[in-house]
């Protein structure tokens, strides 16, 4: 199962999509289209550990899913 560990809109949003992995999608310099990121965890139940990071644009569309594996 997967949980939704925070949202980020904004400015911050567009922070955290150029931010390098491992603790960002790290979508380089292209991310002024970035409307909200979600950061969604995996519980330690599944079998596999994992962050993704959910990018929307400002229709909210998801456009990008960017896994960052532990």
């Amino acid at each position: 199962m997967m949980i939704c560990e925070r949202t980020v809109t904004g400015a911050d949003a567009i922070k955290l999509a150029a931010t390098a992995n491992p603790w960002g999608p790290d979508l380089g310099a292209d991310v002024a289209w970035v409307a909200r990121v979600e950061t969604w965890v995996t519980e330690w139940t599944d079998g596999a550990s994992f962050v993704e990071f959910r990018i929307f644009d400002q229709q909210g569309t998801q456009r990008e899913t960017r896994r960052v594996w532990s």
